[in-house]
């Protein structure tokens, strides 16, 4: 899963490796963001965040969920989300990212399994803490497993893995306290705003550009990004646009001055600055630790 591409109901498509088959696992840390700190995102995808290590909390359409070691949170489609360290430690974690239809062969699975969840707008998400999780969390981790092996028949072990795991999802959902919860005038505007800026990140734009796309002040604008995210809008921005840096640092014949203007950053010196004061190092050696890594 490398890039995304925003519909006009400011969801997000998440490209898959295999797109006949869109399921996403990685084990990450939030060291590997900048400030430990996942950019927001939303998608039609239902998504599973398991604490393998540490403290981090969630944020989730506006309230923020502290989640513990060996916990499990669910996260709805089209919810407004991201993790971060509330403290500066780090955590390791495994992601879980699906589209339902994997779990949908008939309208009878669809209907009874999954509607009832996926439609339900007002249930932005589910923490199923570890006492109660051992069966998925054991799930989860045999299909990490599958995943990296990469073999030709990991699909169809893989889904019959995630068979089992929605199944004991769904027989704990009725054990522990759910939260029904609407989004708020004020996540709509964001996710507007964040939508602008994922569409039009490789321009130059202003504070008052990003507030435009919500038909609001730029005064407001700011004090959302700062409510919501902890950031401005320009540091937000200039966060995205390193992360998209480092996929083509990754991937890309590009020079540092083509990666930079491809960012939206005509500077490459300053595109440099703000790369070492997110990664730790410049972008050179972000490229050739990478590229040592898959050597």
């Amino acid at each position: 899963m490398e890039s995304i591409t925003v519909l006009p109901d400011q969801s997000e498509i998440l490209h898959y490796e295999n797109p006949a088959f869109p399921l996403f696992l990685i084990r990450s840390a939030l060291s590997n963001y900048s400030e430990k700190r996942v950019l927001c995102h939303w998608h039609k995808e239902m998504e599973f965040f398991y604490v393998e290590k540490g403290r981090p909390a969630y944020f989730v359409n506006g309230n923020i969920v502290q989640l513990n070691e060996g916990d499990i949170i669910f996260i709805n489609s089209k919810t407004l989300h991201y993790g971060f360290s509330p403290d500066g430690e780090d955590s390791v974690y495994v992601c879980l990212v699906f589209m339902p239809s994997l779990l949908s062969p008939n309208s009878f699975i669809k209907s009874s399994y999954l509607d009832p969840l996926t439609t339900e707008e007002n249930l932005p998400y589910i923490v199923l803490p570890k006492q109660r999780s051992p069966l998925m969390k054991n799930e989860l981790m045999t299909m990490l497993s599958l995943d990296e092996e990469k073999k030709p028949i990991s699909p169809l072990l893989l889904l019959s893995h995630l068979y089992s795991f929605w199944a004991n999802f769904l027989s704990l959902r009725g054990q522990v306290k759910t939260l029904t919860m609407p989004s708020t005038g004020q996540t709509l505007l964001l996710k507007k705003m964040l939508t602008f800026l994922y569409s039009h990140y490789q321009e130059k734009i202003s504070v008052e550009n990003i507030a435009s796309a919500a038909l609001i002040g730029s005064s407001y604008a700011i004090h959302l990004f700062h409510d919501y995210l902890h950031s401005s809008p320009i540091v937000y921005l200039n966060a995205f646009r390193i992360e998209k840096a480092t996929d083509l640092l990754k991937e890309s014949e590009m020079n540092m001055s083509e990666i930079a203007s491809n960012v939206g950053l005509d500077s490459p010196s300053y595109f440099s600055e703000l790369f070492r004061r997110s990664k730790g190092c410049s972008p050179r050696a972000y490229q050739k630790k990478v590229q040592q890594n898959e050597m």
